[in-house]
């Protein structure tokens, strides 16, 4: 056998499945954003074209607690204020359905909010994360490169 998994000029099946087994179990680098704004989401949905991590966009904090018993990012966002519950609720209920111990955290808004409470971010492992971070391609890129695989 050589060094390409070939015998005799044709591929080693079991070779071949094990490098496919390895290959479906390296974890994809995920961003999770949550928030209700749709414009938002286009605007990162945009920017993350070309990215060489996974994006996945909800406006439903629901269905994206769905998604977290499925899948833990990397790098968590969440919009600090949402009409159904708001972005401390959605990260208290996450901790419920998953462990988000490896994600990095953060809570953004476009409107300029008041520090959170130390304590708070302190149990949540929660940043604050001004929104145009989310919104600007470049800043995007920097905060993905920071905390995310």
């Amino acid at each position: 056998m050589d060094s390409n998994g070939l015998k005799n000029g044709h591929a080693d099946q079991n070779a071949v499945h094990r490098n496919a087994t390895e290959l479906v179990k390296q974890p994809v680098p995920e961003l999770v954003l949550v928030d209700d704004d749709s414009l938002t989401l286009e605007i990162v949905r945009w920017n993350m074209r070309k990215a060489s991590c996974i994006a996945q966009l909800f406006s439903d904090p629901e269905k994206a607690l769905s998604h977290l018993e499925q899948s833990v990012p990397q790098l968590l966002i969440v919009d600090y204020y949402m009409p159904r519950m708001t972005g401390v609720e959605f990260l208290e209920r996450a901790g419920q359905v998953c462990s988000l111990e490896s994600s990095t955290i953060f809570l953004c808004s476009a409107i300029t909010q008041k520090q959170l409470p130390s304590e708070l971010t302190a149990i949540l492992n929660v940043q604050q994360l001004d929104k145009k971070f989310v919104c600007d391609r470049e800043l995007l890129n920097t905060l993905l490169l920071k905390h995310v695989g």
